[in-house]
């Protein structure tokens, strides 16, 4: 069942959620970006569109589950006394942070030259983004880049996870 820590079936599980996310994605701009079809009333009478939001909301929630649970394992597979935080976060800052930033500078810079949005509030929100705190920031999506929402959520969940984990071993030990 497992591989050097690693589930392949989780793998082809995490492959279904993107796919049922992108899918959404592409269809969303599909729709907001044709002058055929009229968004609002695709939104509210199509069936297959109605699925489409279903499934790509699934497929988030599936892929939060699937990480949340991934990192728990690591952290009870490993025991947090052998556990590397600073080695933990490094891996995944070199993962995810570089691509992340290269979108972000892509899409500032569209929204810079296209877009309708005032400087400043481009700047503000693209270092919100930066920091993985656009939502908390602004309590909303990135004007930038509103798909990263998910992995700002993601991105927190890595920080506080094993901070959480390590506080119920904690009071597991002293008797809670």
């Amino acid at each position: 069942m497992k591989n050097s820590n690693k589930f392949k079936e989780l793998d082809s599980l995490r492959a279904i959620a993107v796919l049922l996310v992108l899918f959404l994605h592409f269809s969303t701009a599909f729709l907001f970006y044709s002058n055929t079809y009229d968004v609002s009333i695709v939104d509210s009478h199509s069936l297959l569109r109605q699925a489409q939001l279903i499934m790509g909301a699934k497929g988030v929630f599936l892929f939060f589950s699937l990480s949340g649970f991934l990192i728990v394992y690591l952290l009870k597979l490993k025991g947090f006394n052998q556990f590397n935080y600073r080695t933990y976060i490094i891996r995944r800052f070199w993962r995810l942070h570089p691509p992340y930033v290269a979108a972000l500078v892509l899409f500032f810079i569209v929204h810079s030259y296209m877009g309708s949005y005032d400087c400043l509030l481009l700047i503000q929100s693209f270092f919100a983004s930066f920091f993985y705190s656009h939502d908390i920031i602004f309590n909303q999506w990135s004007y930038i880049l509103p798909v990263a929402w998910s992995l700002e959520i993601e991105i927190q969940f890595y920080l506080i996870a094993p901070l959480f984990f390590y506080i119920c071993n904690k009071l597991k030990r002293l008797g809670f």
